[in-house]
């Protein structure tokens, strides 16, 4: 649940059944920051790239339209649903999933590629009157084409809806709330491969997000470089990336340093980021997978930088497969400065400060080549030095899957 920690999140590679399961976990406090690439990212953004490797774990064919089915239902508990020290809420829930996907691969003489992703989380609440059920959507399509071997042409289109409790203490006020939120993201991206191991990409996209119940709707575009290399053996992946956001709020105004709005004007944020990140497979009494991120951002407003912040962030991912089994886990960390925003009142208050730190923890086990049985674990720490904005959390939940 890191605020924003998952736009780095490594692109889960692996099983679909282990990737579909991170997906439907995503941190809820990434939506705090508003950031839809942020959003859509932590409900299951994958490139094309890693959508033909999970088709290829998930046994489907490069012939024709080819297809994968999984859905899920267990039970859990969640020991802090308003993601509130102030107010906990804990409660059991069930949960139903379903994730899909769906393939058209490039031949020889049509070389158009088509892929679909569909991941839908419902969790529906035993105890808790303040939120009875949390649902989580998304969707993604993407077409790609070469028209020469060493060019990569792609368009793209996400969707999503949430109607869960989103964290609003980063980017915006300190608020943390039940809230309806959903969006869309229309992409597109030129790659050039520059020889069998190198590759670089550039990309921009639109964004939309919108929210049903307070004014922090707004539009963004996104534009961004990236760069990758593997070893010849494909063992070892290396990547970088430099991205930059553009966002316009429909409602929101600037403010004054001390944080009172001014009447007539528009809030925009600027965020540039960078990222580096490291890929390693092995073998070794199974199949092993290690992931890793750090970034940094930071977030400019364009008025008195009241809303300025300064964003680092780390994300290790460590995977483990031999059949019958199935293990990942994660760990992040974020840390947010603001510039001018203070914690406490007093002569000279501190300035504000945020650390998020998540562990997430998958065990599945494969029944026989339909069912398995799943449990998953998340731990949150949410620290910082305006006591409004800590918690702590803990989720697990346990269950039975198929694979039609």
């Amino acid at each position: 649940m890191t605020a924003l920690a998952a736009t780095f999140f490594l692109r889960q590679r692996g099983p679909l059944l282990v990737a579909a399961a991170l997906l439907a976990l995503a941190p809820r406090a990434a939506w705090a920051a508003g950031s839809p690439s942020a959003q859509a990212r932590e409900v299951g953004t994958l490139t094309v790239d890693e959508l033909d490797e999970l088709a290829a774990l998930a046994g489907l064919s490069q012939t024709s339209w080819q297809s994968s089915l999984e859905t899920k239902l267990g039970v859990g508990w969640d020991s802090n649903l308003l993601l509130s020290n102030v107010t906990r809420v804990a409660s059991g829930f069930s949960r139903a999933r379903v994730e899909g996907l769906l393939w058209r691969p490039a031949r020889a003489a049509q070389p158009w590629e088509l892929v679909a992703f569909l991941n839908a989380d419902y969790r529906k609440m035993f105890s808790a009157q303040e939120l009875p059920h949390d649902t989580q959507a998304f969707g993604q399509a993407e077409a790609r084409w070469r028209p020469v071997p060493a060019l990569r042409l792609s368009l793209l289109a996400q969707g999503y809806y949430l109607d869960s409790v989103l964290d609003l203490s980063t980017e915006s006020e300190r608020l943390s709330t039940p809230l309806r939120n959903s969006g869309s993201i229309a992409g597109t991206a030129a790659r050039w491969d520059l020889g069998a191991r190198t590759w670089i990409e550039a990309q921009a996209s639109i964004n939309r997000s919108d929210f049903f119940q307070i004014p922090e709707d707004f539009r963004e575009r996104r534009l961004g470089v990236l760069a990758g290399w593997q070893s010849a053996d494909g063992t070892l992946k290396l990547g970088a990336g430099a991205r930059q956001r553009d966002r316009r709020y429909r409602e929101r105004t600037l403010t004054t340093l001390g944080g009172r709005p001014l009447a007539g004007t528009q809030l925009r944020y600027r965020a540039p980021e960078l990222e580096l990140t490291a890929e390693r497979t092995a073998a070794w009494h199974g199949t092993w997978r290690f992931a890793g991120a750090v970034s940094g951002a930071r977030n400019d407003d364009n008025g008195s930088g009241y809303f300025n912040y300064r964003l680092g962030r780390a994300l290790a991912t460590l995977g483990w497969t031999r059949a019958p089994w199935e293990v990942e886990a994660s760990l992040g960390t974020s840390r947010y400065r603001w510039d001018a925003q203070v914690a406490g009142i007093g002569l000279d208050p501190p300035l504000r400060r945020r650390t998020d730190d998540t562990l997430t923890l998958q065990v599945n086990r494969r029944l026989n080549e339909r069912w398995f049985v799943f449990t998953e674990l998340e731990r949150e720490w949410v620290w910082s030095n305006d006591p409004t904005a800590g918690y702590t959390l803990t989720m697990c939940s346990l269950g039975l899957g198929a694979k039609l």
